[in-house]
């Protein structure tokens, strides 16, 4: 079983940057995302470093996944519950930082038919990069047992979203 004192990482440093929501609706649909799959419930949304996600949140977001005792499986059909459980663990750490005020923090589910799963969930995040995905969970054969791994979805992945929701 996971220490459950073991670190948690830093919430997002305070000066990260924001942006509002129709610049995440504009940058999402640019990127391909149907309009109609975009469920935002805040006016502005900080934005999470690369670093911050594939780092410190991903060792994190390790531990907490480990703490639970979640074993990784082949063919486990719980991709939503790992996306879930990510999105609510970085807002929030992010509801941690001292000016986090009423904004979101621009990171959360993905849901679309991967070419090579079929129906699949996973991370999105904007981040000084841009768009970026994340798988947020790990399979029986490994990714070396890290959570979080960076992602690449094919335009045809991206324009089958079925949900998007920080």
């Amino acid at each position: 079983m996971a220490d459950l004192n073991a670190p948690w990482p830093p919430a997002p440093k305070p000066d990260h940057a924001t942006i509002t929501a129709d610049e995440v609706v504009a940058l999402l649909q640019q990127e391909g995302v149907p309009k109609d799959r975009i469920h935002l419930m805040n006016l502005e949304y900080s934005l999470p470093t690369h670093d911050w996600v594939h780092g410190p949140f991903a060792s994190g977001f390790t531990n907490l996944v480990r703490s639970l005792n979640f074993t990784p499986q082949a063919d486990n059909r719980n991709c939503k519950d790992f996306a879930r459980l990510a999105t609510g663990y970085a807002q929030y750490l992010h509801s941690l930082m001292p000016n986090a005020g009423e904004n979101a923090l621009a990171f959360g589910e993905f849901h679309f038919f991967s070419n090579s799963e079929g129906p699949h969930a996973v991370i999105f995040a904007i981040t000084e990069n841009g768009l970026e995905f994340f798988e947020p969970q790990i399979t029986a054969s490994g990714m070396g047992g890290f959570y979080m791994q960076p992602l690449a979805l094919s335009p045809e992945e991206i324009e089958s979203c079925s949900f998007l929701r920080p």
